[in-house]
């Protein structure tokens, strides 16, 4: 074997064993982790009480107060209707 032969075969072998070391470690840190808990959760509590929390709580009020309006307007609709005016 020549010399240029060797040194691709022995190149070769260092990239397939540091892929190979580099996919087991890859492996080993997603399966210790436990997405989802404390600590590593998806979505932070902070971001849930400080943002969404109030964002979901205003569209809410929105929404029954939009509806409020309506039925409240139906039903002075039905009271001028049942007096005759």
């Amino acid at each position: 074997m020549t010399s240029k032969i060797r040194v691709r075969i022995v190149t070769a072998a260092i990239v397939i064993i540091a892929l190979a070391l580099g996919f087991g470690a890859g492996s080993l840190i997603a399966a210790s982790s436990d997405p989802g808990s404390s600590g590593d959760p998806l979505v932070s509590k902070d971001y849930l009480d400080n943002t969404f929390r109030p964002q979901l709580e205003a569209a809410w009020d929105a929404a029954i107060a939009a509806r409020e309006a309506q039925l409240e307007a139906n039903l002075q609709a039905k009271i001028y209707e049942a007096l005759g005016a």
